[in-house]
């Protein structure tokens, strides 16, 4: 499941990842676009949550992985 942020909960979000998305190089500065992720990159984006600053403007995904409690419970999710 993913959640989609703009706007000033985007803006707080992308100010907080900062600092602790460079030291661990997980700030990508792409064709003008700044990305910055909430795990350190090991491979690829995959999964990771992000915000992105296109010029000047925000927003953010959080994915919440709930794949496995979805096919515990039995929920009815298409596909």
């Amino acid at each position: 499941m993913r959640f989609t942020c703009t706007g000033d909960v985007a803006d707080r979000f992308f100010e907080g990842l900062g600092a602790w998305s460079r030291s661990v190089g997980s700030e990508i500065v792409d064709d003008g676009s700044v990305f910055r992720f909430s795990r350190k990159l090991i491979k690829n984006s995959y999964g990771v949550d992000f915000c992105v600053d296109r010029a000047g403007v925000r927003s953010c995904v959080v994915i919440l992985a709930i794949g496995a409690f979805i096919d515990e419970m039995d929920y009815p999710v298409s596909r």
